[in-house]
């Protein structure tokens, strides 16, 4: 029992001869290639083939793209200047007002102590120191974490 393949039927439905098939089946698909290239480069200057290009095409250009460079580090080293002062505003503020902290819970803990109770003050003056000592170690750290991740330093920080 041989089987015969079916051939293919045309747009009406009838079958086409074997070689007509072979005309009508669709072409395998042709591979296509595609190229991009991209240049890229970093800051604000353009490299000096493409400076010069456009100097070409429009000049003094370059003198424009120089001078918008030179407003734009000026403008960028401003704002760093006010958020470092900032920071360093708030560093002060936190230090002056942990300290104050400290000092009154040290002032409690003498005044629960006059009043003539010693298991509580000096509960008073270990949580103080404790809680005092606990957050200079943690903004030591905190620093240190911040200082590496600028870095891009992976070390673990302890």
């Amino acid at each position: 029992m041989s089987r015969r393949k079916k051939r293919p039927k045309n747009k009406s439905g009838r079958r086409v001869p074997a070689r007509r098939a072979q005309e009508l089946a669709p072409a395998p698909p042709q591979a296509q290639v595609f190229q991009f290239r991209g240049d890229f480069y970093q800051g604000p200057i353009p490299p000096a083939e493409e400076l010069e290009h456009y100097e070409r095409i429009t000049p003094g250009i370059a003198m424009k793209i120089f001078g918008m460079a030179e407003q734009q580090a000026t403008h960028r080293q401003g704002i760093e200047s006010v958020v470092i002062n900032g920071n360093v505003g708030a560093e002060r503020v936190g230090q002056i007002t942990g300290t104050l902290v400290f000092l009154a819970g040290l002032g409690f803990a003498g005044w629960v102590a006059y009043l003539g109770m010693p298991w509580l003050s000096l509960g008073t003056f270990l949580t103080d120191l404790f809680s005092f000592t606990g957050l200079l170690i943690w903004g030591g750290r905190k620093g240190r974490a911040e200082l590496a991740g600028k870095r891009g330093d992976q070390r673990p920080v302890g």
